[in-house]
């Protein structure tokens, strides 16, 4: 018979809507689906941990030219450069594990239950430090 260590119970409330500090805690690469807008497409589907909260998340990056402009806020965001017009190489999904950026979140409401949602990726500002990645405790 399995055993378990009881915990107290954990809120699913979303954060109130501002700026945070997240680290991506996995990245799975992904198909869009045939009902998706873009069927077929390459996306990473990205998990963040949101700041010291406890709380996580969740946000998809479609690699098609109509959201390159998402794409590229994310990179920045992270304190790559973009040079527009200049194809950039994102690498592979897990050398991100750990990476943190900040962004801001806002509420929204899916069928029936309020959660966060990245309304946009926040680029670090002239002389801000980058953090390191974080190690992800598996």
């Amino acid at each position: 018979m399995p055993k378990f260590t009881g915990e107290a119970s954990r809120s699913f409330e979303p954060v109130p809507e501002g700026d945070y500090d997240l680290t991506i805690t996995a990245i799975t690469r992904k198909m869009a689906s045939d009902r998706a807008k873009h069927p077929g497409a390459e996306m990473w589907h990205v998990a963040y941990e949101i700041g010291d909260t406890g709380k996580k998340v969740f946000s998809n990056l479609v690699f098609v030219p109509e959201t390159n402009w998402r794409i590229s806020n994310w990179w920045r965001a992270l304190g790559h450069e973009v040079v527009p017009g200049k194809e950039l190489d994102t690498g592979e999904p897990e050398e991100h594990f750990g990476a943190q950026l900040k962004a801001h979140l806002s509420i929204v409401d899916y069928n029936g239950d309020k959660q966060n949602e990245i309304q946009y990726y926040i680029e670090p500002r002239p002389g801000d430090a980058v953090k390191e990645p974080r190690a992800i405790p598996f």
